[in-house]
Order: structure tokens, then C-alpha cells, then sequence
């Protein structure tokens, strides 16, 4: 979790790393700390938009 002073909420973030092809990709999902979990959905959506060849 992060408390940044420039919000008012706390944030939490979680980072995926692939590394594929001596290639490393990385994603970093953030919303407010009250939200994340609501918002693991969307989140699922956007991961599994991707494909990494």
C-alpha cells in the first residue's frame, strides 16, 4: 500500500511480471485501498486482454 500526501486515500497497487523471450513485461494494477477489491473484475479483464507471443 502506498500513502501518498498528495490523496487522501490509501492506494494498493499489485505488479504482475512475465518474463518470456529473455523479454520481461510488467503491469501494475492500483486503485484506492477501499476499492481494489471491487475492482479485481476489471482488472482480470484487462490482464486477460493480453498475449504475450
Amino acid at each position: 500500500m502506498v500513502n501518498d500526501t498528495h490523496f487522501s486515500k490509501l492506494i494498493r497497487m499489485s505488479h504482475i511480471l512475465l518474463v518470456k523471450n529473455d523479454k520481461t513485461y510488467m503491469m501494475l494494477l492500483q486503485a484506492p485501498d477501499d476499492e481494489f477489491d471491487s475492482e479485481r473484475a476489471n482488472f482480470d479483464i484487462i490482464l486477460n486482454s493480453f498475449r504475450v507471443l
